[in-house]
């Protein structure tokens, strides 16, 4: 008796049942239970695969730098923000400090690392460059 595993309509494979020493015909009850069985298995199936690939994502950590963080800049970030609903990643925001840039950032700045993400401020004196190196070790 060979029966489909179907899942949510996807077929995921095949369960065959036999007896090795001789053949033998299955009664109307033992296919419809069969069947039940095979559909429990492939419910099962996928939901095990679901499971490792959703364990895989988590464990998985990618990292993101946005360079600027100007107009297209924070919309960039925004998209990257509904990203992160589905992904998991962080971000990484560099913006270069000169005359009236943290001004011009205000909150933004809090709001980024309100999100799990990092904002560096790039400077001769503190390169983002430096600070962004250090991070991205630590984090793979």
């Amino acid at each position: 008796l060979a029966l489909p595993l179907v899942a949510d309509g996807q077929s995921i494979g095949a369960a065959v049942l036999a007896e090795r020493d001789h053949q033998r015909a299955f009664t109307p009850d033992e296919v419809q239970r069969a069947q039940g069985l095979a559909l429990q298995a492939a419910v099962a199936i996928k939901n095990a695969r679901l499971h490792a690939l959703a364990e895989e994502e988590r464990h998985l950590q990618k990292d993101f730098v946005l360079i600027g963080f100007g107009q297209w800049g924070q919309k960039a970030y925004q998209h990257l923000l509904t990203l992160k609903q589905f992904f998991n990643f962080r971000t990484h925001v560099v913006e270069q400090d000169s005359p009236g840039s943290r001004e011009r950032v205000g909150t933004k700045e809090e709001e980024v690392r309100g999100h799990g993400d990092a904002f560096y401020w790039d400077s001769p004196s503190a390169p983002a460059h430096d600070q962004l190196e250090r991070e991205l070790e630590s984090s793979s």
